[in-house]
């Protein structure tokens, strides 16, 4: 267990270096945002859903932020409808916004800030039509995290990833473990889960932090 001091946080000169890009999502807690901070990750995401009940209030987000430099903070909403996302971030100081609906992805682009889309590949087809839907978003976004729960899938999507020759960053959200962590090739970078705090302040970070320190860099 690693317990946090709410009056201590890492200082920028402490932060951790880190080999490829990390994106934590799902952030709900001060003692992750501090830690994933200081172990020098790139971005931390928030769900900010109202129809969700992961979603943390815009109040716990501020709370957080208040607490918390050195990275970008992304909103993750989902597939809820841009005019619905718009009122969210014009009242929160959010750097990225992140979706998950192909149809949304211009309105979103058009509240100027930097989009990230997240593409769920359940089947074959999916994945087949992996490039033209990278080939949609390549002038719209900038990052896409690419999420599977279907190990069948895995090599396909990596030998797809092989082939994209756009300016996406992409992101692997699927087979991220100690042992694969240094085999991303042909992408920018990972996104790892966050997960629930045991009791206020006492937090196990698992297999976050030993993929973390396996990332840390002289």
């Amino acid at each position: 267990m690693i317990k946090s001091d709410p009056l201590c946080f890492f200082a920028e000169s402490e932060t951790m270096n880190l080999s490829t890009f990390v994106k934590i999502c799902s952030i709900s807690n001060l003692s992750d945002a501090r830690y994933c901070a200081g172990m020098g990750v790139d971005q931390l995401g928030f769900r900010l859903d109202p129809r969700d009940i992961t979603s943390v209030s815009p109040e716990l987000f501020l709370e957080i932020k208040n607490w918390v430099a050195g990275v970008k903070f992304v909103g993750e909403f989902g597939n809820l409808p841009s005019n619905e996302i718009a009122p969210i971030q014009q009242q929160l100081p959010l750097d990225l916004i992140e979706i998950s609906t192909l149809d949304q992805v211009e309105p979103i682009g058009l509240m100027g800030k930097q989009v990230i889309f997240k593409l769920e590949l359940t089947t074959d087809g999916d994945v087949g039509k992996l490039a033209t839907t990278l080939s949609y978003l390549d002038e719209l976004v900038e990052y896409v995290v690419l999420n599977c729960k279907n190990p069948d899938l895995y090599e396909m999507i990596n030998k797809a990833v092989s082939f994209y020759q756009g300016r996406l960053k992409l992101l692997r959200g699927f087979d991220v473990t100690v042992e694969t962590v240094n085999t991303i090739n042909g992408y920018a970078g990972i996104e790892l889960t966050s997960t629930e705090e045991q009791d206020p302040g006492l937090k196990e970070y698992g297999e976050i932090m030993d993929i973390l320190e396996e990332l840390e860099v002289d």
